[in-house]
């Protein structure tokens, strides 16, 4: 198995720190300008397992600031807010290498050009292993994150919106309990965690067992059972009615595709690493196409390969990223529309065998009756040929020739339909013999013809 990690050229100024070509008292200078900018001007909007997401507005920072950003590529009309990474716990090297990844998997997507329309990538700025000061070591317990010396952290692109798993929970809670929720838009606001809490309240969830030997078995154990337990949300949703937009779906379905294409696996895509801007309802205005984007490159892996849905490198197992793919898909599609989906396709391939049938072994025996039907009372005969039926292989035999007489004109659905209606009949009669689970099987079947 190959695995790529591609290593920044120095002029890529969106993935070499510019501060290892500068002395150290320009290093500090720039640590502390960058941490004051946080500080002072940040406020956080989000968090998971590994980091804490911080919304940084640009409006007033310093000169200073400014300059170092502009020479990261971004134009005046880019400098209004971004989001900040932070990592919680202090693994040196591990944040550059999360950049790497993310700025590899950004020009990918950009690549694709006007006419792509799947999911996007933030586009990453810059990654800082920044050392704090005295003050802004307390300073980052604000964010929810223990006071240290070090911090990484990634600046990119803020994305409007939010994850995809709150937009779902905000949705669950909302037919759950319409006594409290009028509508999903009246919990916005709410943090993840808090509808997470209030949802595990009013649900049967599973929870992991903890027996993994380690703590990465326990991480996958958990994204399992996360699935598991989001599964039996989507269907309860289902059950109330919600569709979500199929755009949501499709952009996701893309945007995998064009990691895949080159070389790129994410390896951790689940609800809370896709962002979402826009109704995620499809029956409020499926016109209107929300955006959707693909966040957290942390365990991403350049591997040409094709993974199986369940794989393991590194000590460690990940699920294959088609997997958030197969739990969303039910929730683009209404129960009724789903029965009516498989009811066709039973259909279909029930006409297609009784088709092959006419055409094979049952040939001769369906232009025999054909012709004997034509000839009299339909139901009489319908009746005679029917007393031939002692077996499943004989009623589809039988079921053919209906088919086949339809086809010709010997017979109308009126005709199938009344003979169907008197079999039931004769069956729930005195000291009559009920039909056979293949009678009642078939019968069925037939009337959907």
């Amino acid at each position: 198995m190959e695995f790529e990690k591609p290593r920044p050229e120095v002029e890529d100024y969106h993935s070499v720190d510019p501060l290892e070509t500068k002395d150290s008292q320009y290093e500090m200078a720039l640590d502390f300008m960058i941490e004051m900018a946080l500080i002072e001007h940040a406020s956080r909007v989000n968090a998971g397992n590994n980091a804490v997401i911080l919304e940084l507005k640009l409006k007033h920072i310093g000169d200073e600031f400014r300059q170092f950003l502009e020479g990261k590529g971004l134009s005046p009309d880019d400098l209004s807010h971004k989001a900040v990474k932070m990592l919680k716990v202090y693994e040196p090297g591990r944040g550059r290498r999360e950049f790497e990844n993310h700025q590899a998997i950004w020009e990918a997507v950009e690549k694709k050009g006007d006419e792509y329309t799947g999911a996007r990538v933030p586009r990453p700025v810059f990654f800082r292993d920044l050392r704090l000061s005295g003050p802004a070591q307390k300073g980052i317990e604000a964010f929810g994150l223990s006071a240290r010396e070090n911090v990484e952290v990634i600046m990119m692109d803020f994305v409007e919106g939010e994850d995809l798993a709150t937009a779902l929970f905000r949705e669950v809670l909302a037919c759950k309990r319409p006594d409290a929720y009028s509508n999903a838009d009246e919990l916005k606001g709410r943090s993840h965690e808090s509808l997470l809490n209030e949802i595990q309240g009013l649900f049967a969830f599973e929870r992991p067992a903890g027996k993994s030997r380690n703590e990465a078995e326990r991480q996958f154990e958990a994204r399992k059972v996360a699935n598991r337990n989001a599964s039996m949300l989507y269907t309860f949703l289902r059950k109330n009615g919600f569709v979500m937009h199929p755009d949501i779906l499709k952009r996701l379905q893309e945007g995998v595709d064009a990691m895949h294409a080159s070389g790129w696996h994410h390896r951790d895509l689940h609800e809370r690493n896709v962002m979402v801007n826009g109704n995620i309802r499809a029956d409020v205005d499926v016109n209107t196409t929300p955006s959707v984007h693909m966040i957290d490159f942390d365990t991403a892996v350049n591997a040409r390969v094709v993974f199986g849905d369940v794989y393991q490198q590194g000590g460690r197992r990940y699920m294959q990223d088609e997997t958030i793919l197969r739990v969303l898909s039910p929730l683009t599609e209404s129960l009724d529309d789903e029965r009516k989906r498989i009811e066709k396709a039973d259909k279909d391939a029930y006409t297609k065998r009784l088709e092959r049938l006419a055409q094979g072994s049952a040939k001769e025996f369906i232009e025999q009756a054909v012709a004997y039907i034509e000839n009299g009372d339909t139901q009489l005969r319908l009746t005679a040929l029917y007393r031939q039926v002692t077996g499943p292989a004989k009623f589809e035999k039988f079921a053919a020739f209906l088919l086949a007489a339809k086809e010709k004109g010997a017979i109308d659905s009126n005709d199938i339909s009344t003979f169907i209606a008197s079999k039931r009949e004769q069956a729930q009669g005195y000291r009559s013999q009920p039909l056979l689970p293949w009678e009642r099987n078939g019968f069925a079947k037939i009337a959907k013809l």
